[in-house]
């Protein structure tokens, strides 16, 4: 296993990603403030972003474009000073990032109580309920029919959940961002065994889908964390692109994962496999890619402040 090995392998994982068409910078660029700036303050001149772009072979009017967009779609701000100009993700854009950020970076499969909310869309208008199936699918509930919705119940701090009988069989949840409306009745049940558990999630979410995703990314990453792994080396600017690439492909895939509990996913889910290698890997290149961004990116005051305890904490079990 040698540098140069892993450099290569590192290499064509770039080629790769630049043939990608159509080719989203926006997408790229909100990975790196994700992952790399919100940590460190947050703003970023556009010079310094340019830097960071052209090392994924993003052409500086491709930047310029994607940025544009970016702040007409609300994600992003920009401020001037002078002839320079600095962005930062919007209260909104981080807001919708802080969201994802702890499916992104969890260390763990989720706590399960071994019960299954099954929510039935009682409103009589057919916009209301196709508008709660799609909130609900977003949030990641599995559709078991029409307008029933499904999906694990997490055990509450306080231990397990009371006998949903003595409750009436109804349970209190938020949907979005504030309680079920009336018009959503939840209740709890119970998967009668293990194999009824995952033949319900066979049935509710799209999981072959996913499989191919994780085995995808699995495939891809595969060599050249490897490498990594056994001992072989990147310069900083390397582990900088490795790092970025890593994020960017695993949130396009675990922020559509359901994050099932085990027990109801298939023997030998790929996607445990692929939690393993970007948690690894990511631990592996964290220090050479901060050692970059200390020396190379800038905001309004000069070189960026120190990244957030934080950023230390990602993918580590707690």
């Amino acid at each position: 296993m040698t540098t140069t090995s892993a450099a290569r392998k590192l290499a064509a994982l770039l080629d790769s990603f630049q043939r990608r068409r159509p080719m989203r910078a926006g997408s790229l660029i909100v990975t790196i403030y994700g992952d790399a700036i919100v940590p460190r303050g947050g703003s970023l001149w556009l010079g310094s972003l340019l830097d960071l772009m052209a090392g994924f072979g993003v052409e500086p009017g491709l930047v310029r474009t994607a940025t544009s967009r970016l702040v007409a779609d609300g994600w992003f701000e920009r401020t001037r000073v002078g002839k320079q100009s600095f962005y930062r993700l919007s209260a909104w854009g981080a807001s919708e990032f802080a969201t994802a950020t702890a499916r992104i970076y969890r260390a763990g499969e989720p706590a399960w109580s071994g019960e299954m909310q099954v929510a039935f869309i009682a409103t009589a208008d057919a916009g209301e309920r196709a508008a709660h199936r799609e909130r609900m699918l977003r949030e990641n509930w599995g559709q078991a029919a029409a307008n029933v919705m499904v999906r694990p119940h997490a055990e509450p701090e306080g231990g397990p959940t009371s006998n949903p009988s003595s409750q009436g069989g109804a349970e209190t949840v938020r949907i979005g961002d504030a309680r079920a409306p009336a018009d959503i009745v939840v209740m709890l049940t119970r998967p009668q065994d293990a194999e009824n558990a995952r033949a319900l999630a066979r049935a509710c979410w799209q999981l072959d889908a996913l499989d191919a995703a994780y085995r995808g990314f699995l495939t891809a990453f595969g060599p050249v964390t490897d490498e990594i792994e056994a001992g072989a080396l990147l310069t900083d600017a390397q582990a900088l692109q490795l790092r970025i690439l890593l994020i960017h492909d695993w949130r396009r895939i675990v922020l559509r994962d359901p994050l099932l509990p085990r027990a109801m996913l298939p023997e030998d889910w790929p996607g445990i496999r692929a939690l393993q290698l970007v948690s690894g890997a990511y631990r592996q290149v964290l220090a050479g890619a901060e050692r970059w961004l200390d020396r190379h990116v800038v905001n309004e005051g000069g070189p960026l402040p120190p990244p957030s305890m934080a950023v230390a904490e990602r993918f580590r079990p707690m």
